[in-house]
């Protein structure tokens, strides 16, 4: 008797990147593309009766609920459905982040279709799916109550770090508010949280840490697109 493949919801905001991802889960008898979503808003109305076994979505949705909002709704609401990022941002600032929103892995975008099939039957198996390197950090920061090598980010709360990124994008407080639905005046105590916990003494200083960090970012081949 055959054994009924997997199934695979996909959730990015780009269709060429869903039409991609579709296709590799095509090449795989295991498994079964059950569905495909844009944004948070539509992947949750499908998903209702989808009965995916496993969620693969970006970070950036193109939405008001953030990529790893959108983990803690999902593992809230399918505590036994699997979830694996697949993303173009950087492992070392997220996979961590991913890991205590609720998902089960982390891949990156860069990696080829073999990889990102190998992540998406180690997911469903039950596994971690991170590096080496990510691991070691967890680990360390068990042991010792801190992450060894720690990045000036890692203090950053999920939102603050959002907010740091759009900073750096060049984004007003005005424009921020706007997509992500929040007050000015949450916006500003977001900022000044993040002055303090990065050691920044001034909102020009501010600034000028924000757009590094991205163009640091975008140099080590980690997207940065607004949308």
């Amino acid at each position: 008797m055959s054994i009924a493949p997997l199934r695979v919801f996909i959730v990015d905001d780009h269709p060429l990147i869903r039409g991609g991802m579709a296709a590799v889960i095509s090449t795989d008898s295991t498994l079964e593309l059950c569905g495909e979503a844009a944004g948070p808003t539509e992947a949750f109305a499908k998903l209702a009766t989808a009965a995916a076994d496993i969620v693969i979505t970006d970070l950036n949705l193109g939405s008001v609920l953030n990529g790893l909002d959108f983990v803690r709704a999902l593992r809230e609401r399918f505590p036994d459905m699997r979830i694996l990022i697949n993303s173009m941002h950087s492992e070392k600032t997220y996979g961590e982040r991913a890991l205590r929103a609720g998902t089960n892995g982390f891949v990156s975008k860069l990696e080829g279709s073999k990889v990102l099939l190998d992540a998406t039957h180690r997911a469903l198996a039950g596994e971690l799916v991170v590096s080496n390197d990510v691991q070691q950090r967890m680990v360390s920061a068990y042991i010792s109550g801190r992450v060894r090598d720690a990045v000036p980010t890692d203090a950053l709360t999920d939102r603050e770090l959002e907010i740091y990124k759009m900073i750096g994008w060049g984004l007003s407080g005005k424009e921020i508010s706007q997509a992500l639905g929040i007050s000015k005046s949450t916006i500003e105590s977001h900022r000044a949280h993040i002055k303090d916990k990065l050691g920044l003494s001034s909102p020009a200083g501010l600034v000028r840490s924000a757009v590094a960090w991205v163009l640091q970012s975008e140099a080590s081949g980690e997207s940065v697109d607004p949308t």
